[in-house]
């Protein structure tokens, strides 16, 4: 037995944190639609950002009732006021799950030995872990009665036999029922999210009980004892037909990663007037919009210094040379940049006309209200001008304008609709693709004529028009609810 309050080697030592004397380091939003701010305060400053239920934050620094933060998820940095955040995200919510491999493990109010000991934990006890801080975990008891930090080098990953059941959603919300998983294989996750580890792989036909929803995402049963999240398109509610079901477990090893250390760490050491690019092949351009010339392109990891920012687009100085401009949401960086003047941004070149509809059908203007859209960028489970769209977020958006309240996923779309032959497809049908992201209908668009559909394809990338044919080999059927 190896005891947890013996002497820690000093490698070991110089990996903890020493300066985070206090408990404010990793925060979760307490709830839903909360707005980021570009500055403390409600006056003369503007929304950059939505947050979610749940949503983890890193507290950069503070001014009276408002806290700067990095948003982990979208790569953003604003302001939040602080009483819409809290020590945990709600129960059941988690990075992964995670057993005491030692005796006396001491839990402390913050990632480091020298923050206060607020609890001792003896061998094998299990815990969810919501945050990670470089060689140190935010755990929390899964009834929720102990959140604090402990050594990462003193836990271990626990089995899905292991993890205790999640608590029964509260009062008012989705009841305990049968589910089936439809599709040749799901993972289970430890939280709702493709980002999440997974446990392990359900094979189609499993029985699962639904115990709670998140966004587009599911917390469920299994066995009556495995508990994890799955992504609620592929769950059907009678049995299929044909099928066994069966669950199986991941080793370590086969487990994915659930939070990319490398680049978190890279992003935390930026200095102040510095960007990080977040992915490949993003331009840059030589002012703040699409319709300038492109100068460069950069790629992930690629940094460059922040000369400031103009509605959502940043000028710097990029490695190589080139000095223009990049799309705000193509990046992440330390500190707000400084704002500048329409007199300082070059001449617009003349742009071009968007891609519009004349017609007044409802098809038509369905599809109408998806192109003015154009440009916005795409962010998961977003389905607003303000905070960016997903692929059925931009969808169900545009039919609400309509008065038209479709299903709000992508199978449920393609489960739902009148079918439509690619023949017959008029503006303002849903077309939808498979197996883009996952088996089955993973991906939705609308049609606007002529062979074409407007979307948005993913992260890093904003809604546009794409042609049919440039999707054929994913293209699976339309769908029509108007």
């Amino acid at each position: 037995m190896r005891p947890c309050t013996k002497f820690i080697a000093l490698t070991l030592l110089s990996l903890t944190l020493t300066t985070a004397a206090s408990a404010e380091v990793a925060l979760f939003v307490n709830g839903s639609d909360v707005n980021l701010r570009s500055g403390p305060g409600q006056e003369s400053t503007r929304v950059i950002g939505s947050l979610n239920l749940g949503d983890e934050v890193r507290i950069k620094s503070q001014n009276g009732q408002w806290r700067e933060v990095y948003v982990p998820k979208t790569r953003q940095v604003g302001w939040v006021a602080h009483w819409l955040l809290s020590e945990a995200p709600p129960l059941g919510m988690r990075r992964e799950v995670v057993g005491v491999d030692c005796d006396d493990l001491i839990v402390r109010d913050g990632p480091g030995q020298s923050n206060a000991q607020v609890a001792v934990l003896q061998r094998g006890k299990v815990l969810d872990v919501i945050a990670y801080e470089g060689q140190w975990r935010k755990v929390r008891d899964p009834n929720g009665s102990l959140v604090g930090w402990v050594a990462a080098w003193l836990v271990k990953p626990a089995t899905v036999a292991e993890q205790s059941p999640l608590p029964r959603p509260d009062a008012g919300g989705p009841a305990e029922s049968s589910r089936w998983v439809k599709a040749k294989f799901l993972y289970l996750r430890t939280g709702p999210g493709p980002d999440n580890q997974a446990l392990a792989i359900l094979a189609e036909g499993t029985h699962v009980d639904l115990l709670s929803l998140e966004g587009e995402w599911a917390s469920v049963r299994v066995g009556g004892s495995a508990v994890g999240w799955v992504h609620r398109d592929y769950l059907v509610a009678s049995p299929v037909a044909g099928t066994q079901g069966g669950l199986t477990l991941l080793t370590p090893e086969e487990m994915t990663a659930s939070f990319d250390a490398a680049r978190e760490s890279a992003i935390q050491g930026l200095q102040s007037n510095q960007g990080y690019v977040l992915g490949d092949n993003c331009r840059v351009r030589s002012g703040p919009g699409t319709t300038y010339g492109i100068l460069a392109t950069v790629n992930e990891g690629d940094t460059f210094v922040v000369e400031g920012s103009y509605e959502g687009w940043l000028k710097g100085a990029f490695t190589g040379g080139a000095n223009g401009w990049i799309a705000g949401w193509l990046v992440t960086t330390a500190t707000t940049p400084t704002a500048l003047s329409a007199s300082q941004i070059p001449a617009s070149p003349s742009a071009p006309v968007p891609y519009s509809l004349s017609g007044s059908s409802i098809g038509e203007q369905i599809a109408q209200a998806a192109l003015a859209m154009q440009g916005v960028p795409y962010r998961y489970a977003a389905a607003s001008p303000e905070s960016g769209f997903d692929c059925s977020g931009l969808v169900f958006y545009a039919h609400k304008q309509l008065g038209i309240t479709p299903p709000r996923s992508s199978y449920d779309m393609w489960d739902a609709g009148r079918p439509v032959d690619r023949e017959s497809l008029l503006p303002g049908d849903v077309v939808c693709f498979a197996n883009t992201s996952g088996p089955g209908v993973s991906h939705v668009g609308l049609y606007i004529g002529n062979g074409n559909f407007v979307h948005a394809p993913q992260t890093g990338d904003v809604v546009k028009v794409q042609s049919l044919a440039s999707r054929s080999m994913s293209f699976c059927g339309a769908r029509r609810f108007w």
